[in-house]
């Protein structure tokens, strides 16, 4: 197995940087827990979330209160009350980037790949709120048109389907119960100017 070079992205202050190896660029990747915390603007969102898809976006959580370490770097935005996570593979996405696909970590430490992006994973929460049994709504909510609304998203008829596809295939990333367990990692740390 070749050596990795790894970016503790729970250490402060990170940024993207490359390295030479045989007169070839190397890009470094991140590993680790990123936390997305939530904004305070839009409440009224967060509560639609937590009262309809059991789902707490992140207001205080710290990355050594998460029981593993991810490679690449996994970037927790919310939590449900059965003690799951969720997350952006390989970086922080947001509503108008879809480089990042959605994973979950569950309680029991397993890993999956949900959704493409972040926004094909609020979609289905929002208007599969079972998504988690698998269960079509039917009929649209008051809620589900509200929070629609207020991200600007349509009911993607497809989003179950997409879920069944991903969850047959891989996470999409790897977890460790801590940094010194990832094997052939080369760690470095970046010095800020």
């Amino acid at each position: 197995m070749e050596t990795q070079v790894l970016i503790d992205a729970e250490t402060e202050g990170c940024k993207q940087v490359y390295h030479m190896v045989d007169g070839e660029i190397v890009p470094y990747q991140y590993a680790g827990v990123a936390v997305c915390r939530r904004g305070s603007e839009e409440a009224r969102v967060y509560q639609l979330f937590e009262e309809h898809c059991d789902l707490y976006f992140c207001k205080d959580q710290k990355p050594e209160e998460f029981p593993f370490y991810p490679v690449p770097v996994f970037a927790v935005f919310a939590l449900d009350s059965k003690g799951n996570c969720f997350g952006t593979i390989g970086g922080i996405g947001d509503l108008e980037e879809d480089y990042y696909p959605v994973g979950m970590v569950d309680r029991h430490g397993q890993a999956w790949r949900l959704t493409a992006n972040l926004r094909e994973f609020l979609s289905m929460a929002i208007f599969y709120p079972d998504w988690r049994r698998c269960a079509d709504q039917g009929e649209t909510a008051p809620w589900q048109e509200e929070l629609a609304e207020a991200l600007s998203l349509d009911r993607n008829t497809e989003a179950l389907a997409f879920l069944a596809d991903f969850l047959e295939g891989k996470a999409g990333f790897s977890l460790y119960p801590s940094k010194s367990a990832v094997p052939n990692a080369c760690w470095t740390t970046l010095e800020q100017k």
